[in-house]
């Protein structure tokens, strides 16, 4: 039986980014969806692009209009899909916590349940059983609240002693991903 569990932390880009692709991780649909996004449409783009660059400087006419707006829309093509993502992790970040919060949280887990508190703003209790997994890798661990939200404990926010345990009590509580 583990013992209660309590840190204060902050919240960082960095964590909420690693913390998302571990998530974006977890199902076959969200792994194909974020390879696709992130690197097979781009590269289909900038290919068709350079390919339609090369026709267009040869002269050689293809079954590719290489017209300049099919080159600019190819290469907008390959551009927009990191973007976009970047973008959305970024507006993800900003609305994570409450304004003026400065991304502090506040963990408190033992054997019953899991609290996360925000300082002067607001309070999630969860009972183990609230939770469908988890998820980690060598920096966050993720609590899997629903198919759209998770709870993240960064690493560097435990002691050595304190990830153990957590890791331990969810392994016990939860079914892995």
């Amino acid at each position: 039986m583990a013992g209660m569990i309590e840190a204060e932390y902050t919240i960082s880009y960095a964590d909420y980014k690693a913390a998302n692709r571990l998530y974006l991780w977890q199902g076959p649909r969200t792994r194909i969806g974020y390879t696709l996004s992130m690197f097979v449409f781009p590269v289909i783009g900038l290919s068709f692009s350079a390919w339609g660059l090369w026709l267009r400087i040869s002269g050689n006419p293809g079954f590719l209009d290489a017209s300049l707006t099919n080159l600019l829309l190819f290469a907008l093509f390959a551009i927009c899909f990191p973007l976009i993502r970047w973008r959305l992790l970024r507006v993800g970040f900003r609305g994570l916590l409450p304004k003026g919060s400065g991304n502090t949280v506040r963990l408190r887990a033992d054997d019953e349940q899991v609290i996360f508190s925000v300082p002067g703003s607001a309070e999630g209790r969860y009972f183990w059983n609230a939770f469908v997994n988890f998820a980690e890798n060598e920096k966050v661990l993720i609590l899997i609240v629903s198919r759209t939200r998770y709870l993240l404990v960064p690493r560097h926010a435990l002691t050595e002693t304190q990830w153990t345990e957590l890791r331990a009590l969810a392994a016990a509580k939860l079914p892995r991903s």
